[in-house]
């Protein structure tokens, strides 16, 4: 943020603060700065280590290893050839699986009359 404020930005900056405040006000406002960044360095390192025990100190929890349920209820692939035949033939007994489709109808061309 100041990065880009060289040596004379910073003297122009504590001229007009030497004129607005007058130098009997100056070393006032230096001890209330110095004091309120002490004080805010002291209170974010105690929030830091207050942070840091408590992780610290807090138990490790333990993981589910368990699958959900959407998981545990969903089929399983065949794994014999006996299993996948039984399921095609199922599927063949089903009429709804049936194509609506005559295939005698697909096989005609169009006729160019």
């Amino acid at each position: 943020m100041f990065s880009n404020i060289g040596w004379s930005g910073l003297i122009l900056i504590l001229i007009a603060v030497l004129i607005v405040f007058g130098p009997k006000r100056l070393p006032d406002i230096g001890k209330a700065l110095g004091r309120s960044l002490r004080e805010f360095r002291n209170a974010t390192s105690n929030i830091m280590e207050s942070n840091q025990t408590d992780a610290a100190d807090a138990p490790v929890k333990a993981t589910d290893t368990t699958p959900p349920a959407s998981i545990a209820t969903m089929p399983t692939m065949p794994t014999t050839a006996t299993q996948s035949d039984a399921i095609v033939s199922q599927s063949k007994e089903r009429s709804d699986l049936k194509p609506s489709i005559n295939p005698a109808e697909t096989t005609k061309t169009p006729s160019n009359d």
